[in-house]
């Protein structure tokens, strides 16, 4: 009977218990890390689309300052599907055009053709404009739009107000 107690050997609890406490360790890392995968994907989504966005406000910023005034027999304003026209002082890009078609965001410079600001992955929810008008002071556009990214998973709003030049 000695014998036996001293045999030191490994039970077949004792194995699957550490099978069972390896696995749970491994499962759990392996839900970190596809947690972190998708993380990282959101964090792109969201930085294409902030990105997207800050060009965007750009040109359409620089490109309304530009302007001597603008077409309103052309233009849309307060509509989610909005036309903004433009006069330039150049008159090979008169009129200049911002509109939506079809979830993305054009411009166009007289008779060019149209180019699109936002990348494939980007689509325009809406993309609206405003105009306001004071005695004595240039009129002003706000400009409204709606992105989403990624199948919609991720949306992003911009509010601007750009002032044409005097």
């Amino acid at each position: 009977m000695k014998k036996f107690l001293e045999n030191k050997g490994t039970t077949l609890v004792e194995i699957t218990l550490y099978f069972a406490i390896v696995g749970a360790i491994l499962m759990s890392a392996m839900v970190f890390a596809i947690e972190m995968m998708d993380l990282s994907a959101a964090s792109r989504n969201f930085n294409e689309l902030q990105t997207n966005q800050d060009f965007i406000v750009q040109k359409m910023t620089e490109t309304i300052q530009e302007a001597n005034s603008l077409d309103l027999s052309a233009s849309v304003f307060d509509n989610p599907s909005g036309v903004l026209s433009l006069n330039m002082p150049n008159s090979l890009e008169s009129p200049t055009k911002f509109y939506l078609d079809g979830g993305d965001a054009f411009i166009q410079k007289a008779s060019d053709p149209a180019i699109q600001l936002n990348a494939n992955t980007i689509t325009f929810n809406s993309l609206q404009f405003t105009r306001i008008t004071a005695n004595k002071a240039p009129d002003q556009v706000i400009i409204d739009g709606e992105l989403s990214a990624f199948n919609g998973e991720l949306i992003n709003t911009a509010h601007l107000a750009i002032s044409l030049r005097q």
